[in-house]
């Protein structure tokens, strides 16, 4: 059973990057997101063949503290601090904190930030400190991370894996969130702010390569992934810009 769900998956998702790939070669309002695609495209293939056809080096790149970690790490602090420029120039325009739209880029900003934060335990080896008596207890890894005081035992009878965190985020921001943007409700001011439609595919197969996980450390590669395609879609949604 576990095997056929898997090749349902897998189909499904083949069926969903082509479906893609038509909607932006042969689509105008599509054609200014070929580039972001194409950088999206050959990340996820490098990270694939390395994984499959050069395990030992994907295993060494995706170690704690080794390139993965630190690309996951860049990609979300980027996104966060992007955004932060972008609402200080909301203030500077003399639009209002209290905006949905305002809520949602402050509430996008500060989970980019605390996800990198959370990915260099922040800063516990860069800085050489020591974290509370409750992380070295409770973390199986003692490090200053609130992600994994759930991991293993778990905390409080609470247990959470990584896995299922960022596939819980992809499917309620990069899936859910749209869709619902797109219906005649108060969250419709929000269309232009969630993920673009062409990026729903990447989404899937993040949620798709967690539950499979096909090899070693495929959670690291999802969680770089993740932030790559969150960097794209802060660009793409012109963070970048002053809000006339």
């Amino acid at each position: 059973m576990e095997n056929i769900m898997e090749i349902f998956v897998s189909i499904f998702l083949v069926l969903a990057l082509l479906w893609l790939h038509f909607r932006i070669f042969f689509k105008k309002e599509y054609q200014a997101c070929r580039s972001r695609v194409f950088f999206l495209d050959v990340s996820a293939i490098v990270i694939i063949l390395m994984g499959f056809f050069s395990p030992q080096t994907y295993v060494f790149l995706m170690e704690e503290d080794y390139i993965g970690e630190w690309v996951t790490f860049y990609a979300f602090i980027l996104s966060g601090l992007i955004i932060t420029r972008h609402l200080w120039n909301y203030r500077k325009n003399g639009l209002t904190i209290f905006s949905l739209s305002f809520i949602f880029s402050l509430a996008t900003a500060v989970f980019c930030l605390v996800v990198a934060g959370e990915e260099v335990s922040w800063g516990q080896r860069i800085f050489a400190f020591k974290p509370p008596d409750l992380f070295l207890e409770q973390n199986y890894q003692q490090e200053f991370n609130v992600h994994n005081l759930f991991k293993g035992d778990g905390l409080w009878g609470i247990q959470i894996e990584s896995k299922h965190l960022v596939m819980l985020v992809a499917f309620f921001y990069g899936i859910l969130f749209p869709l619902l943007t797109r219906l005649p409700t108060p969250l419709k001011s929000l269309n232009k702010l969630t993920p673009a439609f062409y990026l729903m595919p990447y989404f899937i197969m993040v949620i798709a390569m967690e539950q499979i996980y096909p090899i070693s450390l495929t959670g690291e590669a999802c969680e770089m992934f993740l932030g790559l395609i969150f960097l794209v879609h802060i660009f793409d949604r012109n963070y970048i810009r002053k809000k006339g």
